[in-house]
């Protein structure tokens, strides 16, 4: 029987497995494909106007938050899926995070479907951790910046899903950084040459290397690109203050989200003649955006991103926990990082802040040699993120994936409070 591969992904916004599940999409474009996601999402506007894959739109038009919904409202959404994935076809579904992985095994439980076989994307180090922190987890979190997952019975829950699609090979970690929290948390070990890092670009994005030259200018120009979000914020701190104490130096942030918090920081720094946020820069005009700057400064497909438009680039840190850090340190370079990783370093355990570098440091690497630099994070880009390349090995790996059994294994457990929470948080959002 011929198999359709189904990408699932409800998130409305544009991220790094939205990104990726739209060039899978294009390159999967010659075989029978669906795409399920919901009304009015990022995804939903960029496949709406192509005229092949429109077809292939599936999209479900009410609350796609499963496990927050009502007893009547979750038998609605499965019916849905009922009607949109039919028993006498086989399909081979692959999904980006772990709330839309639960909602396709409660679907195959309540339906008995063996016509189904799932592959999971693990793409951010917490995705394990689903639904594993208690209210009052939340709350030390906001508090003191302590981050904690105490709701053990969901986090069982989730280790036995995840185990089952790991004894399936049907489990795909996107760098070591994700490949070592998972071992950590849930004792599930994944051997390193099972990562995939995101698909990026293709193989002749690479090859048009440009000649850097030494900025002559008295100011060196550097951009951030990226959404401003929890995690994201102590990175954007972080060069804030590096501008605030060096004076030849300017950074403009693309990117939307918490703007008016980091406005106040940079009142705050007083570098309000140095530091600017542009906003959202549509992507077919990025390149030429981004060709007014010296630096590029981003973490997640972002630091790909900045390369590829000429920029040799800083890596930023995320931060798990959403606090500034003691210092303004980085990640490195682009191409100091291992296989795959994109400034997640820190969601590991037991890292310590002051082993990585600082940022003078990186953009003192860079202005010494900033042809070298970029040259090298191109090869690097060229030797991990490979279009061509990454999605050949995720093809393989969606191929041959058996059908995993999901049986016995308990539903997720979420409390009545917890749900009004957030229903009341997403009304005020």
């Amino acid at each position: 029987m011929s198999s359709t591969t189904v990408f699932v992904n409800f998130n409305e916004y544009l991220g790094g497995g939205e990104t990726l599940l739209l060039r899978m999409v294009g390159s999967f474009s010659h075989k029978k494909i669906k795409v399920i996601s919901s009304k009015s999402s990022y995804i939903h506007d960029k496949l709406k106007n192509n005229d092949h894959l429109s077809s292939a739109l599936l999209l479900y038009s009410n609350n796609y938050n499963f496990n927050y919904l009502s007893k009547k409202n979750k038998a609605e959404f499965l019916r849905w899926l009922d009607t949109v994935l039919p028993e006498n076809e086989l399909f081979k579904i692959v999904t980006f995070c772990m709330r839309d992985l639960h909602l396709l095994v409660s679907f195959m439980g309540k339906y008995k479907r063996k016509n189904i076989n799932i592959i999971h994307l693990l793409l951010h180090p917490l995705d394990h951790l689903y639904l594993g922190q208690t209210i009052t987890d939340k709350l030390i979190l906001k508090a003191f910046g302590k981050n904690q997952f105490k709701e053990r019975k969901n986090l069982i829950v989730n280790s036995a899903v995840l185990d089952r699609l790991e004894m399936s090979g049907a489990l795909i970690p996107m760098n070591f950084n994700v490949l070592k929290r998972l071992e950590i948390d849930t004792k599930i070990s994944i051997k390193p040459d099972k990562i995939i890092p995101l698909p990026f670009f293709r193989e002749g994005d690479c090859m048009h290397q440009k000649v850097v030259g030494n900025n002559s200018d008295k100011q060196t120009k550097i951009v951030w690109l990226g959404r401003i979000v929890d995690f994201k914020i102590a990175a954007i701190k972080c060069m804030i203050d590096f501008v605030s104490t060096n004076e030849n130096y300017s950074f403009d942030i693309i990117g939307y989200g918490s703007e008016s918090l980091i406005n106040d920081y940079i009142s705050y720094k007083s570098v309000n003649d140095r530091v600017a946020i542009i906003g959202r820069v549509p992507h077919d005009e990025l390149k030429k955006a981004l060709a007014n700057y010296d630096i590029g400064y981003g973490m997640g497909t972002s630091m790909a991103e900045l390369t590829l438009c000429d920029l040799p680039s800083i890596v930023a840190l995320a931060s798990p926990d959403f606090k500034a850090f003691e210092q303004a340190i980085s990640a490195g370079l682009v191409y100091e990082q291992k296989p795959g990783n994109v400034g997640d370093d820190l969601y590991r355990t037991n890292i310590i802040e002051s082993t990585f570098p600082l940022i003078i440091d990186t953009i003192r690497k860079i202005e010494e040699d900033p042809q070298d630099c970029l040259n090298k994070s191109l090869d690097y880009l060229s030797n991990n993120f490979s279009l061509e390349k990454n999605i050949s090995r995720y093809a393989d790996v969606i191929e041959s994936a058996p059908h995993t059994s999901f049986s016995g294994i308990k539903p997720l457990r979420v409390s009545l409070l917890r749900k009004v929470l957030f229903k009341a948080l997403s009304v005020i959002k």
